[in-house]
């Protein structure tokens, strides 16, 4: 049996067909999957990495990997899995507008309304596809997806709904308690983002290993509470809205096929 350090709740989203479960099954197995079926409902996953702090501290650490999927009726599933998670992988596909559109009109909205202590990071997959024989007028460029990764509108976003879920529950939580709320989406006002390729592995492993070194960095508060497996890192996973792997065919009544292209 394995054991580890730490374990991370990890959340995968994005705009359907955007690569995320291709993405998973490489961080996971680092094989890319021929022919991905489309996620419908949420496939589960888990990682053991090991990783360097920057103060060069060994940890090794588990993800428990929730795939989710990038069609409309799921989204509201999609939030159950995103509160208490502690990395949050955000999806667009660099060779289709319409997913980059709909990060801004969808998914950081939704990302925002339930965000807690998270490391959210952008993965702008496919990058196999773009290259300068094979850029359309679809294709995203990497300027557009600096401004918005750099844009402070966004980050706006998120403190309003941070301020606001302070101001609701400001009696009933305790100080500590709220300044750890205040640390929040990278604890910067520059969103970080990877160009990836969920087919030749570039930058897969590395986008995850960056998720996890921020989030030791910018949770430097974290309080081990037991040796491995129990540890405070700011925010819980969330036992009351997690749901299990056995139990996840509950949602829509069927287990789905592992794979994806969504």
């Amino acid at each position: 049996m394995d054991t580890f350090d730490q374990e991370f709740k990890v959340v995968v989203v994005g705009h359907i067909n955007t690569g995320k479960s291709s993405f998973v099954n490489y961080l996971v197995h680092e094989v890319y999957q021929e022919n991905p079926v489309s996620t419908t409902n949420v496939q589960f996953y888990e990682k053991i990495m090991n990783v360097t702090q920057s103060d060069g501290t060994e940890s090794k650490v588990k993800l428990k990997i929730w795939d989710t999927a990038g069609a409309e009726r799921y989204k509201s599933i999609t939030s159950t899995y995103i509160r208490g998670s502690q990395i949050i992988f955000l999806f667009i596909d660099v060779s289709c507008r319409e997913s980059f559109e709909e990060l801004s009109k969808t998914w950081w909205k939704l990302v925002s309304e339930y965000l807690g202590s998270s490391i959210i990071v952008l993965i702008c997959n496919k990058s196999d596809l773009l290259n300068e024989k094979t850029k359309t007028k679809n294709s995203v460029t990497e300027e557009e997806i600096k401004s918005f990764c750099s844009d402070p509108n966004n980050f706006s976003l998120f403190n309003e709904n941070t301020k606001s879920e302070n101001t609701k529950n400001e009696n009933t939580k305790s100080e500590n308690t709220k300044n750890k709320e205040k640390l929040n989406v990278n604890h910067s006002s520059v969103l970080k983002s990877f160009l990836v390729s969920s087919k030749n592995g570039e930058n897969v492993k590395e986008a995850a290993d960056y998720a996890i070194k921020e989030y030791f960095r910018a949770f430097s508060h974290a309080k081990v509470i037991n040796k491995a497996q129990k540890i405070d890192i700011g925010q819980p996973l969330g036992e009351e809205n997690q749901i299990n792997p056995e139990d996840e065919a509950n949602l829509d009544g069927k287990k789905t096929k592992s794979g994806c292209g969504c």
